[in-house]
């Protein structure tokens, strides 16, 4: 039977509205101060953009998937059905993949090709929540498992030192600070940069809070606190993936992998060129099921212009 949250989901054409003003990599439970400032600050920007009514191919793969975990009686009846709506998801190659694997696993039973039926949906369905703006001319945030190419201008961010992914206070705090100093508004996502070197993503290089424009402010160190220093990035190319929950490393990792392995398909049209990031895209206390964050590897085009992975 299908359960309740889904159901309440299934009728909610346009609750899923665009969302973040992030932190991100997961706090530590004992960072109490750096909570309760998070909460605060959420509540400050707490002004929801507009809803967005869901049309995309997603959502309608999402309902129709929704309609027959009801309606259907059987597994059999379930996996027979599956190959038509796979066959609407083909600007979702990942997406079609996973139906497509659910129609041809036959060890499931009903209850449990049922919930996987389920959580595809919700996937399909999400759509980020923002508690802030992006800057200005950012592209919008990627699906939900999803790799894209994502082509970003130029922007200003605030960035400082991090030792680890789990050491978000400090840099925070100190980010925080800088952008009250020089009543910088808050934007979201917030970035953090891996060490290249690092395969498990556990060693973080630098956290970053992103100016809204590059006109804001000047570039350089901040007077007040040598660890922050304002900085103009160049327009860049990334391959990036979208992804529910926490960005726990080996979350990060995971999805890292997928994107070595799509960028390492492509037959040498696009290069690496930066280390993994990670653009986190919600406050502490949003709940797993609304959490959103994206993976990102920055590359150089060599040739051809493919916007999704095929």
């Amino acid at each position: 039977m299908l359960a309740p949250r889904i159901r309440a989901l299934a009728r909610c054409e346009g609750c899923a509205v665009i969302s973040p003003l992030h932190v991100v990599a997961r706090p530590r439970r004992s960072s109490r101060p750096f909570g309760h400032l998070a909460a605060g600050f959420a509540l400050a920007l707490a002004m929801p953009l507009a809803a967005q009514h869901q049309a995309s191919p997603r959502a309608v793969a999402a309902d129709a998937l929704l309609r027959l975990v009801e309606h259907a009686d059987s597994a059999a009846g379930l996996r027979d059905s599956l190959p038509s709506i796979a066959a609407d998801l083909g600007a979702s190659p990942r997406a079609r993949a996973r139906v497509l694997l659910l129609a041809a696993d036959a060890w499931l039973d009903r209850d449990a090709l049922e919930r996987r039926l389920e959580e595809l949906a919700e996937d399909l369905r999400f759509t980020p929540y923002l508690q802030a703006p992006m800057p200005e001319g950012f592209p919008s945030p990627a699906p939900i498992d999803e790799v894209v190419v994502k082509e970003y201008p130029e922007y200003r961010l605030a960035r400082t030192p991090m030792r680890s992914a789990g050491a978000t206070g400090t840099p925070f705090f100190a980010l925080f600070r800088h952008i009250q100093r020089h009543e910088i508004p808050m934007t979201a996502p917030v970035q953090v940069e891996f060490d290249a070197a690092d395969p498990r993503a556990r060693r973080t290089t630098s956290m970053a809070f992103l100016y809204e424009t590059r006109e804001l402010g000047p570039a350089g160190p901040d007077a007040a606190d040598e660890r922050v220093e304002v900085v103009d990035l160049p327009a860049m190319t990334t391959v990036t993936i979208g992804a529910r929950g926490y960005d726990s490393p080996a979350r990060i990792a995971e999805l890292r992998a997928v994107l070595e392995a799509w960028l390492a398909a492509q037959g040498g049209r696009y290069a690496p060129a930066g280390p993994l990031r990670t653009m986190g895209y919600n406050s502490p206390m949003v709940p797993a099921p609304r959490r959103f964050f994206e993976v990102e590897l920055p590359i150089t085009r060599v040739e051809g212009e493919p916007v999704v992975a095929k």
